[in-house]
């Protein structure tokens, strides 16, 4: 019975002094901290704020829920949090009091709930909501998450915290995800351009924009993605220099981005702005809207939108592509509104291909025609190599000022160059497939009337695709050259006119005309 008795009583002082030693929370120093909640929407900031939702006037604000860290990452969640915090209206809407242990902590969620004014009431709505970190709407807020504050023991502080009017429409921009994940697709949408240079003529020292200078140039260009008129995101494959821009090595090839398709939302617009760094016309590059793509849903599946083979949207500044291959957009508003003709030839010029017309003799031994690609790669006046002939010894140029028709003809998609000729009311004609001539933005007249003669060349016209364009009239009592630069001949031309001769026919290289075409 003693021994019992000595036991009992060591039990009751070994339980006596556990419970001394312990310390509940309610016995540690704590403070007081509470939030002052402000709709920055309603203090006129919401000029500042683009695609904001409307707020519901009749919600009224019955309580808060905050998450609470302590770390400014949004890692180590407090326990308890996220906390319900009742929200009094006395002047200004203010939360209950929470009582913490002192330390710094932050706010990385900050949702006001209220009743929204219908007739059902069953739940309450979120009406407000901060932001989220690193949002779209994070960066117009003045006071954004995640929001640092204090606690000090036996102190009460009050500290504000900014919040919008909500709309699921527009969770991505406040940072937050809406839908259930299986219930919407993420999908993509690839983009890659070129700029042929022919669409600014006048524009020198492309490299300052951090384009190569080249003929046919892949563009820097940017994007933004708007779904039902919000903004979304913001894509480019550049980055801004001391210079202008360059591109961004992160970005080379297709720019690919994307986008929401919430699959039990039928109908969901979609608007992808093209915007393309070129000259601002005050000697410097920026972005230049070119075009806005439109969808609903599921891009693919719009009839609207075309990607190609290759599910890539292709587009093109200009013609310098290869019209068997098109792009899937193509725009050649910027380009010179017509050919500019000048005097002389260009020695940088790289000759690729032409046609000829030569050999005007009065004898009875015919003439010449050729058409093909240049065996002296530069010249003015080529040797000609893989060439097709075409005599006819019964015709020829009289001295006299009947106009006799010419036409070059070269078609981009076969590949074809056809040279003909009408002489006295005869035709023919000489046709030579070298294949697709590329990037071409170069035409050079040559007329030679020697040992007497003038060679009269008029009604000059240069036709490309549905528009054509009148080049002039072109006479040489000798050697004369002509020049158009950097006009794009890429997607093929028709040039015709009509040819006379004035003194005594001289035969060989003594009469002729040729056309050439190549790259600057």
């Amino acid at each position: 019975m003693k021994k019992l008795f000595l036991l009992l009583m060591i039990t009751a002082v070994v339980l006596t002094g556990c419970k001394k030693n312990e310390t509940p929370q309610a016995d540690l120093a704590t403070g007081e901290v509470q939030f002052n909640i402000t709709n920055i929407m309603d203090d006129g900031s919401r000029v500042e704020i683009p695609n904001i939702p409307d707020c519901d006037l009749t919600a009224t604000p019955l309580y808060a829920t905050v998450t609470i860290t302590s770390d400014i990452e949004g890692n180590n969640e407090i326990d308890g949090s996220p906390f319900t915090m009742a929200i009094s209206d006395i002047g200004d809407l203010m939360t209950d009091v929470l009582k913490l242990v002192p330390g710094t902590y932050y706010v990385t969620q900050f949702d006001v709930f209220g009743a929204d004014g219908d007739d059902e009431g069953d739940e309450d709505d979120l009406i407000w909501r901060a932001p989220a970190a690193n949002s779209f709407y994070n960066s117009f807020m003045n006071i954004p998450l995640n929001r640092e504050f204090a606690v000090v023991a036996y102190e009460k502080i009050g500290y504000e915290v900014e919040v919008l009017c909500y709309d699921e429409t527009v969770a991505d921009e406040f940072g937050f995800v809406w839908f259930d994940i299986d219930k919407v697709v993420l999908r993509d949408i690839c983009l890659f351009g070129d700029i042929c240079l022919t669409q600014f003529p006048d524009v020198d020292n492309w490299g300052v924009g951090g384009y190569s200078g080249e003929f046919d140039m892949p563009a820097l260009f940017q994007v933004e993605l708007y779904r039902n008129d919000v903004l979304l995101a913001y894509y480019s494959n550049y980055q801004p220099t001391e210079e202008g821009f360059e591109p961004d090595p992160d970005q080379l090839g297709a720019l690919c981005i994307q986008y929401p398709d919430a699959l039990e939302i039928d109908g969901e617009e979609f608007d992808l702005v093209l915007s393309v760094i070129q000259p601002d016309g005050n000697g410097g590059f920026a972005p230049h809207e070119w075009y806005t793509f439109e969808w609903q849903d599921d891009a693919e599946l719009d009839p609207d939108l075309n990607f190609g083979d290759d599910n890539v949207i292709d587009f093109y500044i200009g013609h310098c592509y290869n019209p068997a291959t098109p792009p899937d957009y193509a725009w050649p508003e910027q380009g010179p509104s017509a050919p500019v003709v000048e005097p002389g030839w260009n020695s940088e010029a790289t000759t690729v291909a032409g046609a000829r017309w030569r050999n005007f003799l009065m004898d009875g031994n015919g003439w010449e025609m050729a058409v093909g690609v240049p065996s002296a790669i530069g010249s003015y006046d080529p040797g000609w190599a893989n060439l097709d002939f075409t005599y006819a010894a019964d015709y020829y140029f009289m001295p006299e000022t009947t106009p006799n028709v010419f036409i070059y003809v070269y078609d981009a998609v076969t590949g074809d160059q056809t040279v003909a000729c009408n002489v006295n009311g005869g035709g023919f004609s000489a046709t030579q497939n070298n294949g697709n001539l590329g990037a071409i933005n170069y035409m050079q007249i040559n007329v030679v009337g020697r040992n007497g003669q003038t060679v009269h060349l008029n009604n000059v016209v240069l036709t490309v695709g549905s528009d054509s364009f009148p080049l002039g009239d072109f006479s040489a009592g000798g050697w004369l050259d002509w020049q158009i630069n950097n006009f794009d001949l890429s997607g093929g031309f028709t040039i015709t006119g009509d040819a006379f001769f004035e003194g005594q026919a001289a035969g060989e290289e003594n009469s002729k005309i040729n056309i050439v075409v190549g790259t600057l």
